[in-house]
């Protein structure tokens, strides 16, 4: 994964699309890591 061509944000599905110039694509769904990240905030605060 070398070569950075796009990242963008998709509405539709909630996720960061980053392309790189290979034609790999890695895709973060944004909900489920905020999810993750308010759980593990909570915790901390007990």
């Amino acid at each position: 994964m070398k070569g950075l061509k796009s990242c963008e944000f998709n509405i539709d599905s909630g996720c960061v699309e980053i392309c790189f110039s290979d034609g790999s694509m890695l895709a973060i769904d944004c909900a489920l890591d905020y999810a993750k990240l308010f759980s593990a905030e909570s915790w901390m605060d007990t």
